[in-house]
């Protein structure tokens, strides 16, 4: 499992990479735009963030492989601590960072079960 987990890390730290130097490259619309044209065109550009199969797509996959593995150990949990961080730049907060933390919380708590049942355990 911890190869599977460092192999997730890593393809989720190459497409975050992937995917922020095409979103600097790629800016909202011109800022002397009517405000209505400029929200509805930065819109646009967010969707297409979204949907983009070259960046969007690997980084969002990326960050659901992630998520659907337990960490196995403190160090994995604090991973997704530090995804979390990533998670809030540039993106729409609540969407991303609800899950991320979920899953953190839950792992937590598992590993400090694991933790206190070994405790408990005789020698």
């Amino acid at each position: 499992m911890v190869a599977t987990w460092l192999a997730a890390i890593e393809q989720f730290r190459k497409s975050r990479h992937a995917f922020t130097e095409w979103r600097a490259s790629t800016p909202c619309p011109d800022p002397n735009l009517t405000p209505e044209d400029y929200d509805k065109a930065c819109a646009r550009v967010h969707e297409w963030e979204r949907t983009d199969a070259s960046f969007a797509v690997p980084y969002e996959s990326a960050v659901q492989t992630l998520l659907s593995l337990p960490a196995p150990n403190i160090e994995a949990a604090i991973v997704k601590v530090q995804l979390a961080r990533e998670a809030l730049r540039d993106q729409d907060v609540e969407e991303i960072i609800v899950p991320i933390l979920q899953t953190i919380e839950q792992d937590l708590h598992r590993l400090a079960d694991e933790e206190n049942g070994s405790e408990t355990e005789p020698n």
